[in-house]
């Protein structure tokens, strides 16, 4: 008898894993400028794409787990060369098929509405420490529509409940449990995030939610009806008195070998109104070669500031499962007349 019960218990265990997924997956990125300007002195560094130029490369994996109704999935990284979590550390079930729930350091990029292009995947060279305190930021992720589980500007520690009661049509909220502040429940639900939204049909995705963290509405539509055409619009609303609005659009065309890119970011307070604009291309040159270029406009508002105009032009070659580039890029601060300049080498991998 027992036999027969080990038996059936190992033919369980042999068709549940028929059934599952566990792998790694891998990716990272590197910038190393051996040559580089900083206004004053001719310098070097190495840094992640997004980080001031003393920051560390992204070096990460991702471990994950499968199966029709649950998962995990755990990124970690080695940023500051010693392992740690990265952006996500969740368990995750669908107990039907229309209902999904993830809980622990999650985030969902479904309805995410991007702009990334050009200087954002190599060095981002208006950051505060290399271009100094101006104040100027450059946008790509999460330009048009927040993440869900990034509504607080991090991955939140918490839940996510999605549901799909019909094709095309999502609910969705994401609560941050993981932040002393947020101790009670009231706290808690009152600064989730909460949204819907609809993808038509050949058409394009419609979607809106309130940010409770930040007492704002976001709306976004994505169009899909044109062929070659990516393009998103979004809006940011902030709900309390005197709170900014923020409104974007992010456009790319690909023709044959060349894809263009279009970018506008643009920030409404209390007698101010800083912006962005940029402008790129990517040149697919064949055999995984390609050029990209693009140059951008920032300014935050302030009075008496003339802003900086940024620019990047670089090659890379790219393989099966990654990258390496070389670019020249420039940023001149107007206020001062300061330029800073740099020749990254970019390092990508993803496995």
């Amino acid at each position: 008898m027992k036999k027969i019960v080990g038996t059936i218990a190992a033919m369980a265990l042999v068709a549940s894993a028929a059934f599952a997924d566990a792998g790694i997956g891998a990716w990272g990125r590197g910038i190393w400028a051996p040559i580089a300007g900083n206004g004053s002195n001719v310098t070097t560094f190495e840094a992640a794409s997004w980080g001031p130029e003393s920051s560390n490369i992204r070096t990460g994996i991702t471990i994950h787990g499968d199966s029709e109704n649950i998962g995990f999935a755990i990124d970690m990284n080695a940023d500051g060369f010693a392992p740690g979590i990265g952006d996500t550390a969740f368990i995750w079930a669908k107990p039907w098929s229309w209902l999904y729930v993830a809980i622990g350091k999650v985030q969902d990029n479904a309805a995410r509405g991007d702009g990334c292009f050009g200087q954002f995947g190599w060095w981002r060279q208006c950051n505060d420490g290399w271009a100094g305190s101006k104040g100027y930021g450059m946008a790509g992720e999460d330009l048009t529509f927040v993440r869900f589980g990034n509504g607080a500007g991090s991955q939140a520690k918490g839940a996510i409940v999605k549901v799909t009661p019909i094709d095309g049509l999502w609910i969705e909220a994401a609560l941050n449990l993981g932040d002393s502040t947020l101790d009670t429940a009231e706290n808690v639900y009152k600064n989730g995030q909460y949204g819907a939204g609809y993808d038509i049909k050949g058409i394009g995705h419609i979607r809106a939610q309130y940010i409770g963290s930040a007492n704002a509405i976001n709306a976004a539509f994505d169009l899909k009806a044109v062929e070659n055409l990516t393009l998103t619009v979004g809006a940011k609303i902030g709900l309390t008195s005197g709170a900014s609005t923020t409104v974007a659009a992010y456009a790319s065309y690909k023709v044959a070998m060349v894809t263009i890119h279009a970018l506008f970011n643009g920030t409404i307070a209390t007698n101010t109104f800083g912006f962005e604009i940029a402008a790129g291309a990517d040149v697919d040159l064949g055999n995984g070669v390609g050029v990209n270029a693009d140059v951008r406009f920032y300014n935050t508002g302030a009075t008496g500031d003339k802003g900086a105009v940024s620019f990047m032009a670089g090659v890379a070659k790219g393989f099966s499962n990654g990258l390496i580039g070389v670019a020249f890029e420039g940023i001149i601060l107007s206020n001062t007349n300061d330029f800073y300049w740099s020749v990254p080498v970019r390092m990508e991998y993803w496995f």
